[in-house]
């Protein structure tokens, strides 16, 4: 058991090393669909419009960002490539940067906000591009393992989950 979670960990840290650095053109550009919020039952508990719009700045690998929910909140951000970490940024322009990780046609993120783990992600499939959100309580946990030789492990259930399937629009 600890060999598989040593493999585990040293596929992780190969696989961080040889993410790509930059979403490639066909990223770019105005998509739209419906974003579908579910709570820890699995319930739609609401449906809002959404866009995301991907846009090259000034020719460069740094592109705006900007989300839209509901025709009103709108979100610019910038996404970059941070080339002495070696990652790419997403950057709020409130204080805050998020590191992301892309792999083939997935961009991910991960991090703790006000007590809790989100992982966003997006994947580009042809003329789709969907997000996911998965929200997790830092205070909710299940604790197993841990003697025996067998490691401990925590896992933390999801409280909300959000999905939007996105469509290239003119």
């Amino acid at each position: 058991m600890k060999k598989l979670l040593i493999i585990l960990i040293v596929s992780c840290c190969y696989l961080t090393v040889n993410a790509q650095r930059t979403l490639d053109t066909s990223w770019h550009g105005h998509w739209q669909g419906k974003l579908n919020i579910y709570n820890a039952k699995g319930e739609v508990q609401q449906q809002i419009p959404m866009q995301l719009n991907i846009q090259p700045v000034n020719g460069s690998d740094t592109l705006t960002w900007q989300l839209v929910y509901n025709t009103k909140d709108v979100r610019n951000y910038t996404l970059y490539s941070d080339t002495t970490k070696k990652q790419l940024l997403i950057d709020e322009h409130n204080g805050i940067l998020l590191a992301a990780a892309l792999y083939n046609n997935r961009l991910v993120s991960w991090f703790q906000v006000e007590g809790g783990m989100l992982q966003s992600t997006y994947t580009k499939t042809g003329n789709t591009l969907t997000m996911e959100i998965m929200y997790s309580s830092l205070t909710q946990k299940l604790v197993s393992g841990g003697s025996n030789n067998i490691p401990k492990v925590i896992a933390f259930p999801i409280n909300s989950y959000q999905f939007a399937s996105l469509s290239r629009i003119p």
